[in-house]
């Protein structure tokens, strides 16, 4: 008796810091709506170009998720997929100031979302991955706030040099 999470595709909410109207994409495991329990949660940051639906529509990632935790190969867990907003400097500060993606990230977003749905909020269950651009951004966010996330996982990326930790402060 397979069950399926649900997906929520581009949710708005408002952000101070970018003074932008922002989107996520979220996954909820398939007990969420019947238990009361709390969470682990995965942030997953988009590529380049990308946006927050691209895990869902490209890449089946409900489907993974829904068939890894049916089998018992994960745990339920929560999925947010933030968006980026097609912007030069992605989930970075951008560097000329003005897009402090990275400031909005740690300071409002994941408040956010931690009061918005039941996730666990300490550590060992807050983990973070990335794809191209955003695999990029999710290992530096990882250096920048090393006692923030347990794990971080990297796809398809490349590190510039020009993403230095003075440069993104």
């Amino acid at each position: 008796n397979a069950q399926s999470g649900i997906v929520h595709e581009l949710i708005s909410y408002k952000s101070e810091i970018l003074g932008a109207e922002c989107q996520y994409t979220i996954y909820l495991p398939p007990d969420y709506e019947s238990s009361t329990r709390s969470y682990p949660v995965l942030y997953f940051l988009h590529g380049g170009e990308g946006s927050s639906t691209d895990f869902i529509q490209h890449l089946e990632l409900d489907f993974i998720a829904n068939q890894s935790i049916n089998t018992g190969a994960s745990l339920p867990m929560i999925i947010i997929m933030p968006d980026a907003g097609n912007r030069d400097s992605g989930f970075m500060n951008d560097l000329r100031g003005g897009w402090n993606y990275e400031e909005h990230f740690f300071k409002e977003f994941i408040p956010f979302i931690e009061n918005k749905y039941r996730i666990r909020k300490q550590i060992p269950y807050r983990s973070i991955a990335g794809y191209s651009m955003g695999a990029e951004a999710a290992f530096l966010y990882a250096i920048h706030q090393p006692d923030f996330f347990y794990s971080a996982s990297l796809l398809a990326t490349e590190v510039s040099p020009d993403n230095t930790y003075e440069n993104t402060k």
